[in-house]
């Protein structure tokens, strides 16, 4: 039992003394290890105002992983999820989305990098089937699916306990199809006024412009 209290009041003893000696001498606090910090950081993200196909659009960035150092602020993967908030009924859409951002950084505090992931989107007030020769679906909700591609901009603010906020500018254009799909069948709108060689503008693929704020830890 005598043992391990003399080996705990040593290590407790040391480590007093370390912190005594440094304090006395506290230029000598420079020439003592210190574990370097980690470059990788996890985040949550919010997009109070967007603009997708000239509608509003608000998403939430549920998950993000960052690789960050002096010269690069890699997004490696974030996952969010939004909606359209002013279009009409037929219209709105719910988009889940995938994707990664390899940024520069071309000051201390701005990068700048190519944008690219995978989007699903859904029209809930819109029902469609799905034909491919003699062959048809029954009516469901449709949904869609395509590769997005664009720039990132951010802007990384340090905060105490080696934390950041972002502030993140971000373009990409949409490439999800209203009217085939990836294996070659073609949909088949309820809603009269998507019918076929209708104008789809409401629905289709368009630019998002996306102003997003993250909190990285």
């Amino acid at each position: 039992m005598r043992r391990p209290l003399i080996i705990l009041w040593f290590l407790l003893h040391s480590g007093l003394c370390h912190a005594l000696f440094l304090e006395e001498f506290p230029n000598l606090k420079n020439f003592v290890f210190n574990e370097p910090a980690s470059h990788t950081y996890f985040g949550l993200g919010l997009s109070p105002i967007s603009i997708m196909n000239s509608k509003l659009y608000i998403a939430a960035n549920l998950f993000q992983i960052h690789w960050i150092n002096d010269r690069w602020d890699i997004e490696i993967f974030s996952a969010s999820i939004g909606s359209t908030i002013n279009s009409e009924d037929y219209a709105s859409s719910k988009h889940f989305t995938f994707r990664t951002i390899p940024k520069y950084r071309i000051f201390s505090f701005i990068s700048i990098g190519p944008l690219l992931g995978f989007e699903f989107v859904r029209f809930s007030n819109i029902t469609s089937r799905l034909y491919k020769d003699r062959y048809v679906t029954p009516y469901d909700v449709f949904s869609s699916n395509g590769i997005i591609y664009g720039l990132g901009i951010s802007e990384t603010f340090d905060q105490k306990n080696n934390r950041k906020i972002k502030i993140s500018q971000n373009i990409y254009k949409q490439t999800y199809s209203t009217t085939t799909t990836n294996n070659g069948w073609k949909y088949l709108y309820q809603n009269p006024e998507l019918a076929v060689d209708a104008n789809q503008d409401k629905i289709s693929a368009g630019i998002v412009i996306m102003l997003e704020i993250s909190y990285l830890l």
